[in-house]
């Protein structure tokens, strides 16, 4: 036998290890891949509380974090007292008696709170012969113009009524001794005594009878309320859209679209749903600004006041 026909045992045990080494090789790749094939082909026999917890987890990763509104937001004006509102605006024509305007002090106030102070407040809203509506100053609320016509009645020697009650917080216990604060502002005027000057409302009130004055319409819901309407905070949750409406509301659409009682125009804009209709108030739409101007108003009393108008339409 010669040498080149001699085998090496060594190289044979090396040959095989290296051969099981291959195999377990193959075997670990094609057992990967078949691991890998299952787990995707079995993905949608997860349990529900798995995938629960999956769709929770995207809607957790996809929650928006805030946003931007963009659009017209008009300044809140600031509240002004009768006599302001009378010095900026209504006393260009009413000091003087412009273009026929009753002049403050005069006796053509007692004519006119003759037919009651609906009747004024409703010719400042609309306007009348010369004198534009509201002053010609659109910013002016309801409020703002009930204030002005006050403070020029009591000008004038009458007496309106009461549009901005004072809060409850700052009464007495017992009547006496606010009555005698509130009357000594009149009592320091006339140069009377604190004490003597308590029965001076009743007797403002017999010459403001004598003279042909009345409280009815608005004064006199208003003296037989157990709220005032133009005091928000004070209107019960019930009467919350209506007192909202009266303020805010009703002077544009007494004749804009939609128009108060008009059931063609609300139908038109109710066909869209309530709550395009809540979102067009709140966000503005058109000619309309967010809230209708009122951004102190929350969101809650202006939906309240939608609903008050299309409760009118039906």
């Amino acid at each position: 036998m010669s040498s080149d026909e001699k085998k090496d045992p060594m190289g044979i045990v090396v040959l095989l290890g290296g051969l099981v080494l291959l195999g377990l090789t193959v075997w670990f790749l094609v057992n990967s891949l078949f691991n890998t094939i299952q787990r995707n082909s079995t993905r949608g026999l997860e349990s529900e509380e798995t995938v629960q917890m999956q769709q929770a987890l995207v809607q957790e990763r996809l929650k928006r974090v805030g946003f931007v509104k963009a659009g017209y937001v008009p300044k809140v004006p600031p509240v002004r007292t009768g006599k302001e509102i009378v010095d900026d605006i209504c006393g260009e024509c009413h000091v003087e008696g412009s273009m026929g305007a009753p002049v403050i002090g005069s006796k053509d106030w007692a004519e006119r709170f003759a037919n009651g102070f609906d009747s004024l407040l409703k010719t400042a809203q609309e306007g009348k012969g010369d004198m534009p509506p509201r002053g010609d100053d659109p910013s002016l609320t309801d409020k703002d113009l009930m204030r002005a016509i006050a403070y020029m009645l009591k000008e004038s020697g009458l007496t309106p009524p009461v549009i901005d009650p004072p809060k409850k917080d700052g009464d007495g216990a017992d009547g006496k001794k606010p009555a005698a604060a509130g009357a000594a502002p009149a009592a320091g005027v006339e140069g009377g005594a604190p004490a003597e000057a308590a029965p001076a409302p009743a007797a403002s009130e017999q010459t403001s009878s004598a003279a042909g004055t009345s409280r009815s319409g608005l004064a006199e819901r208003m003296a037989e309320r157990e709220y005032n309407p133009f005091d928000l905070d004070s209107v019960p949750a019930a009467k919350k859209g209506e007192a909202v409406f009266e303020v805010a509301c009703k002077g544009c659409h007494q004749f804009m679209p939609p128009r108060t009682g008009s059931k063609e125009d609300w139908a038109h804009v109710a066909a869209k749903g309530m709550d395009q209709l809540y979102n067009s108030t709140l966000y503005g739409t058109f000619g309309m600004p967010p809230k209708g101007g009122r951004l102190d108003l929350s969101d809650e009393d202006i939906k309240a006041s939608v609903d008050y108008m299309a409760s009118l339409a039906k």
